[in-house]
């Protein structure tokens, strides 16, 4: 006997919560039409029918850092990573200092008010999502590809 496994969407409309059952399934239908509205994707891993060339591009930006071939394995620790950085406040407040402009490690620490040591530590943690360069004699930060993704939140 084959078992039947019912899938729960989480459906965000425009921001705000679904009002009804209706609603909801509409959403729904209007996802999966998305997802396999393309019979056949342009990436071998299907991942443009649900990701914008911006955050493709950060992907694959991540996946080159980390040397993964897998896309399988690629995707797991990038959502892991990801996870990781958005579920803590502070990196959250330190990728929204970097969303406008970039910044030197004062400004941030000031923009935040995280203590510097601990301030460094973060910035550790955000490796993939955050480039450090030299410019004019300062150290800056500033988003990578990937890291502009916390425009969304």
């Amino acid at each position: 006997m084959s078992e039947v496994k019912k899938l729960k969407l989480k459906i965000k409309s425009e921001g705000k919560r679904a009002k009804s059952e209706e609603e909801l399934t509409a959403g729904a239908r209007k996802v999966i039409e998305q997802l396999y509205s393309d019979p056949t994707p342009e990436r071998e891993d299907g991942l443009d029918r649900i990701y914008s060339k911006e955050e493709l591009e950060g992907y694959d930006e991540f996946m080159k850092r980390f040397g993964i071939d897998d896309p399988l394995v690629g995707i797991r620790e990038f959502h892991r990573r990801y996870g990781d950085i958005i579920n803590n406040p502070q990196r959250r407040e330190i990728l929204k200092t970097l969303v406008d402009a970039e910044r030197t490690f004062d400004d941030i620490c000031a923009m935040t008010g995280i203590d510097r040591v601990e301030l460094e530590r973060q910035l550790l943690m955000l490796d993939f999502c955050v480039d450090k360069f030299t410019k004019d004699g300062k150290t800056y930060y500033k988003l990578t590809k990937i890291g502009s993704i916390i425009k969304k939140f």
